[in-house]
């Protein structure tokens, strides 16, 4: 998703999947942070996000541990 216009073909494909397995959850490498996911979750599905090896180097300030 670090591409813009990636996102728009993972959002139709991340609802055509809710659509045919009605997850209860959805499990998230990196980041929940795009308005899509907001829909997602008015949809009563509950999210839990693992940070990225990346979005840790970020949040630390440093390289990889």
């Amino acid at each position: 998703l670090k591409h813009p216009e990636n996102r728009p073909l993972f959002s139709d494909g991340l609802f055509h999947m809710i659509e045919l397995l009605h997850p209860p959850v959805l499990l998230i490498y990196g980041s929940a942070k795009y308005d899509f996911f907001d829909k997602v979750r008015a949809m009563g599905i509950e999210i839990i996000e693992f940070e990225s090896r990346m979005s840790q180097v970020f949040t630390k300030g440093g390289a990889y541990e």
